[in-house]
């Protein structure tokens, strides 16, 4: 994740190795234009922080989805950011649909302890050959790089991801709890 005068990016890739010797390596690119920024203006309204133009490129083995819309970032107290995405998704091999991303990050202490509440949520509208798909996924972690003298640069904690027709594909869920080593540079 990276911020910039024009806005912002997040991007990760995943790798699968699986026991029967498959690969598969999918990745995200998920730029975001921020309005206020290009034209050099606030564009805050009540808890509105920020409008932006949302996109996404989705690419695994076999597809290239393309998503695309609005977004904005709001000021909601106790968060450290919170953003509302919006997309029309161009879904390579299956039919269009909607999807509404919120992503949050809420800090919070305990003693002296500093952790992160952190995550997003992708719901996807059914249409066609795709269902309504839900898929949850939250980190909470704890600052350990603060017990080193370099606070926000080392996390460990853990990831639980909750997902509903997963792909789109009905019945087809993921529950799954995992272990996190972070490290921002």
């Amino acid at each position: 994740v990276s911020g910039h005068s024009w806005g912002d990016v997040f991007m990760f890739v995943d790798r699968f190795e699986g026991d029967n010797g498959g690969l598969d390596t999918y990745w995200e690119l998920s730029p975001r234009l921020s309005i206020g920024k290009i034209l050099d203006k606030e564009l805050t309204a009540g808890p509105i922080k920020d409008v932006l133009i949302s996109t996404t490129a989705e690419i695994g083995q076999s597809f290239t989805h393309y998503l695309i819309g609005p977004a904005v970032n709001l000021a909601i107290p106790g968060f450290s950011y919170f953003q509302l995405n919006t997309y029309r998704r161009n879904n390579e091999g299956r039919d269009d649909n909607w999807q509404l991303t919120p992503v949050w990050g809420l800090p919070f202490s305990i003693g002296e302890q500093n952790f992160l509440y952190n995550g997003f949520a992708d719901w996807r509208s059914g249409s066609g050959n795709n269902t309504t798909e839900l898929n949850f996924t939250s980190q909470l972690t704890w600052d350990i790089g603060a017990l080193m003298g370099t606070p926000e640069t080392f996390r460990i904690g853990v990831e639980y991801v909750y997902w509903t027709n997963k792909f789109g594909i009905q019945d087809t869920d993921e529950r799954n709890l995992n272990a996190l080593f972070k490290a921002h540079f």
